[in-house]
């Protein structure tokens, strides 16, 4: 399970102008239920969580998803993603979405298929996990869409949830996809391209 920082503040109200951000449990819900994923990302792909960008012009959370072989007995196998969209963090509705061979949401070639490792965390960890992933995405995402700067131990808890809830396999892909916000997370500056 996560340790969050001890090193963290007491949570500060957001700045008068910030950005209004609907809370991370509301994205992740609205990633899992939004019609282009039960529409066209096909049963059985791998789907990222959805993470902030403000690449494309807006405040958004991009998702990608991968074709995935799930074997019982055998460790989950990713393919590299074919398709990716987003999910506009005004309204919670698709902005865009495009397959990988038709809009590439990066220049880097993706390797072939790779087996995730398992982690061995039991599901109570993992839920732990995510519960920290929401508490944390919600308080820093307005200061990364506001561009603002934000508490160093909020960064580093929140990259630490990142790396124990996304597979090690996939986190370079995610960032690809959000070069911005990892470059933001790791208190650099935010490069919209």
């Amino acid at each position: 399970m996560h340790e969050p920082s001890t090193q963290r503040q007491a949570r500060m109200p957001a700045p008068t102008g910030a950005r209004a951000v609907p809370p991370y449990p509301d994205v992740r819900k609205r990633a899992r239920s939004i019609a282009v994923r039960r529409e066209q990302v096909p049963v059985g792909h791998e789907v990222s969580h959805p993470l902030p960008t403000l690449r494309w012009r807006m405040p958004a959370f991009a998702c990608f998803a991968a074709p995935a072989v799930r074997r019982p007995g055998t460790p989950l196998r990713i393919g590299a993603p074919d398709r990716w969209w987003l999910i506009s963090a005004s309204d919670l509705g698709l902005a865009a979405y495009a397959l990988t061979r038709a809009l590439p949401f990066t220049d880097e070639p993706h390797h072939g298929a790779t087996t995730v490792t398992p982690t061995g965390r039991s599901e109570h960890e993992a839920a732990a996990d995510l519960e920290a992933l929401d508490e944390l995405m919600t308080e820093a995402v307005p200061a990364f869409f506001d561009n603002r700067g934000t508490n160093p131990a909020l960064r580093a808890d929140l990259e630490s949830v990142l790396a124990a809830v996304v597979a090690p396999e996939l986190l370079r892909t995610c960032r690809l996809l959000v070069p911005d916000f990892f470059s933001w997370l790791a208190g650099g500056p935010v490069d919209h391209h």
